[in-house]
C-alpha cells in the first residue's frame, strides 16, 4: 500500500520547520486529523507513506531518491518535487524497501 501526503504533516512536521507546519495548519486545519490518521494506518499496516513538497512539472530526475524523515534536508521551505518524480513512488514502495514508513522523495 503506498500513500501521498505532504512534507510538513504527521511524521514529518517537526522536519518541516516551524514556517511550514503553521502554514500547513492553517490551511488544511480541517483535515489534518485525517491525514496523520491515513498515514499512521497506511504505516501501521506494513504501508509506505511518502511525504513530498510542493509539486513541480519537472521530468523524472536521474538524481532522484528517497530519504528517510531524519535525513530530511533542513530548509525554510520544503523542495519542490517533480510529478514525474512522485509518479515513480509506487515503484518505489514495491521494491520492499520502506515498509511501514513515511519517507521523502527528492529530486
Amino acid at each position: 500500500m503506498t500513500w501521498l501526503d505532504a512534507f510538513g504533516t504527521g511524521a514529518t512536521a517537526r522536519a518541516a520547520g516551524g514556517f511550514t507546519r503553521n502554514l500547513l495548519r492553517t490551511f488544511m486545519k480541517s483535515e489534518m486529523s485525517d491525514r496523520v490518521t491515513a498515514c499512521e494506518v497506511v504505516t501501521g499496516s506494513g504501508g509506505t507513506v511518502f511525504h513530498a513538497g510542493p509539486l513541480a512539472d519537472t521530468p523524472l530526475s536521474a538524481s532522484r531518491r528517497t530519504l528517510t524523515v531524519a535525513e530530511a534536508p533542513r530548509r525554510f521551505f520544503p523542495a519542490r518535487a517533480g510529478r514525474a518524480t512522485v509518479a515513480a513512488m509506487p515503484d518505489e514502495a514495491e521494491s520492499g524497501n520502506h515498509p511501514g514508513r513515511t519517507v521523502i522523495p527528492v529530486d
